[in-house]
Formats: C-alpha cells, structure tokens, sequence
C-alpha cells in the first residue's frame, strides 16, 4: 500500500519536500531512486525546481513584506550599526553569502528574505542561488543514492550480519553473568 503511495504520488512528495526546504525529502527520494522507485534525473530535477521556488519565495517576502522584516528586524534587535555591516557585507561577499547558505543550517531562509530586502537584483540572486542549489543537489542526492546502494549491499549479508549481532549478544550477556560471578564470588571472599 505505501509502495503503491509512493508509485503515484512520489514525485509531487518530492516536489513539496523541497519546496519545505525538507533535505529528509530530497535524501529519501534518492534512496528510494537506488533502490529502483524513482528516476534518479527525476529526482534532481524536480528537487531543483522546488527549491528554486521556495528561495524565490522567501526572496518575494524580502522584498515585498517590509512590515514583517521591520517586525523581525526589531524583534532581533538589529540596530543601524547591524545594518550597515549586513549592508557591506552583503555588497562585497554576497555570491560567497548565498552559496555558504545552503550548508549552514538556520541561514538558508533568513538569507533569501535578507537578499530581497536589500533589493539584490533578481538576476544576481537568481544567478548565485541556482549555482548554489546544483552544488547542493549534487551533494545530498549523491549521499542518499549511496546510502540505497549500500543498503543494498548490506542487505546481500543480512543473515550473516543477523548470526553475528545474535552471537555479538550471546557473547555480551556471558561476559555479564561472568562479571556478576566475579563480583559476587570477590564481595563473597572479602566477606568472610
């Protein structure tokens, strides 16, 4: 039943995992793409497109909603001295700024409304915001395709990895009782 979900509504889980800015949706799907549920390409691509859309939104509320930034603004107690230095900041490092966003986690959104409310041309944000998906994607979908490739791997040695946790913890309960005998055989001796 959940396969058959998956089989039908897949990609637009996908699609609005981006969308959320859920990484979890983006590493699944390229998990579940090495196991053979969905085209890896497919993937990609629908992922670069909810992402984009998600950062242009952020990038519209930046730009547009100035009553909710001068609200957060204010509520983060930014003074002008913050501003300034935000502003010189964001003039001469922005391309690092927007691509460094994407992998420290907190700053993706606040960066996005940020470049809007600094009126960052649409096209430069475009610019360096798609440039710093593809490098993104890249990365988060290789690790989830290559966690599906190893859990494919490990499920080729599953009884034997099943024998060797049952006799991992065979072994640890003996060497239990044999310290409890030592303790009580020790405690037994100093007692006497």
């Amino acid at each position: 039943m959940a396969l058959h979900f998956l089989e039908q509504y897949g990609y637009l889980i996908v699609f609005f995992g981006a969308v959320a800015g859920g990484e979890i949706f983006i590493l699944a799907a390229s998990f579940m793409a090495s196991l053979g549920y969905f085209n890896i390409y497919a993937v990609v691509l629908i992922s670069l497109a909810g992402i984009i859309l998600s950062d242009s939104l952020w990038y519209l509320l930046g730009r547009k909603g100035k009553n909710f930034i001068l609200t957060c603004k204010n509520w983060l107690c930014l003074k002008n001295y913050h501003n300034r230095l935000l502003d010189r900041y964001f003039n001469s490092h922005y391309g690092k700024l927007i691509i460094l966003s994407k992998f420290v986690y907190g700053t993706r959104i606040v960066t996005m409304i940020t470049s809007g409310y600094k009126k960052v041309p649409y096209r430069k944000f475009f610019y360096y915001n798609l440039l710093s998906i593809i490098i993104w994607i890249i990365i988060v979908v290789s690790l989830g395709y290559l966690l599906g490739f190893s859990w494919n791997r490990l499920s080729e040695y599953n009884s034997y990895i099943k024998y060797s946790l049952l006799l991992v913890l065979v072994g640890l309960a003996v060497l239990r009782l044999a310290v409890r005998q030592i303790i009580k055989f020790k405690h037994y001796e100093s007692g006497n």
